[in-house]
């Protein structure tokens, strides 16, 4: 989603409260939703992916600190 997007579903379904994190070459938006939840957002080039909602801050900072980029080319098989 845009940043237009993003801000029209923090309006919806956020507190406002974000943090911007960056962990193993990977920039993080993290939202707290209205039923204190956190929402995980990866931002690459302008644009803002869903990956998974957290029960709390320590689950969300727990799953980005596993993911990681490729530093090669891979197939899908």
């Amino acid at each position: 989603m845009n940043r237009d997007q993003f801000q029209k579903w923090i309006d919806e379904h956020g507190t406002g409260q974000r943090e911007n994190k960056s962990c193993n070459g990977i920039d993080w938006v993290l939202v707290t939703m209205k039923d204190t939840w956190i929402a995980l957002f990866e931002y690459v080039n302008g644009s803002y992916i869903p990956y998974i909602q957290c029960k709390d801050k320590e689950h969300a900072l727990s799953y980005i600190n596993v993911l990681e980029r490729l530093p090669v080319p891979f197939d899908v098989i």
